[in-house]
Formats: structure tokens, sequence, C-alpha cells
């Protein structure tokens, strides 16, 4: 998925706020599950466990970031993602990161196994080590 990034997500150098770099993993999760379509009730959710983001060059206002998310490991209870955030004209990579996402039931309040189904959803469209690029697998 390409993101423009905005004048509110720089410093006043125009440099990318480093916290913006985990909005834009987020983003990236978001847009691989409404890709994937998954179906789950809105008692069952995803949290965060995990997060990790090793900043590489800067990132500036007026640029296009590509943020490609791959799904590393699909657990019992967890997926674990990994993003490279670029710069889409040059290609450069400009950050990387780690996200483990746990399955989680709101009523029960703790984590538990994915169900069957959601799990064997993921496993069908990606497996291990897919990479997903905004609908563009490859």
């Amino acid at each position: 998925m390409d993101i423009s990034v905005r004048m509110s997500e720089t410093d006043a150098l125009g440099i990318i706020n480093n916290a913006r770099f985990f909005t834009y993993m987020e983003e990236g999760r978001f847009d691989l599950f409404r890709q994937l379509n998954l179906s789950y009730s809105s008692n069952e959710t995803f949290i965060v466990a995990k997060a990790m983001c090793e900043y590489l060059k800067p990132g500036y206002f007026g640029q296009t970031l590509n943020v490609e998310t791959i799904i590393k490991k699909v657990g019992e209870k967890s997926l674990t993602l990994l993003t490279y955030i670029r710069n889409k004209e040059t290609g450069e990579l400009l950050a990387k990161g780690e996200v483990v996402i746990v399955y989680y039931r709101v009523d029960l309040k703790q984590s538990r196994p994915m169900p069957r189904k959601l799990k064997e959803q993921l496993m069908q469209n990606f497996g291990d080590g897919v990479i997903y690029n905004g609908g563009n697998n490859r």
C-alpha cells in the first residue's frame, strides 16, 4: 500500500517522526486484513503483543512511501508480521519492523487459540513468508 507523508507526520525539518512508522505499520496490517476479508466477530480481535522498528534512513514530508506487509509466521494464538517501508520513488528502504499480534477474545479478556476457520483462512491465503503488498502478491 502507498502512503503520502503529510506535514503533521514530520518534525520542523520535514523528517518523519519515528512514532509515525508504527502508525504506517498499523495501516499496513489493517489493509492486509481488509484485503484478506478475514471473518471473525466483533467479540474477537488481534492485539499487539510486541512491536519493533529499525530506522535505516530518514523519510520526508511530500514523499510517497510503499508499505509491504509479510506474514512471517502463523501460530496457534499469534501472527508474526514483517513490514518494510520504502521510498516509493527510489525503492530505498527507510525502515523495517516486526509485530507479533495475538488473537484475543473480548468477552473473556484473554488470548485464545485462533479458531480453526480463521487460521485456515490465513494459511490458505498466504502461508508462512509470503509477501503482501496492497493486493499485489509476489
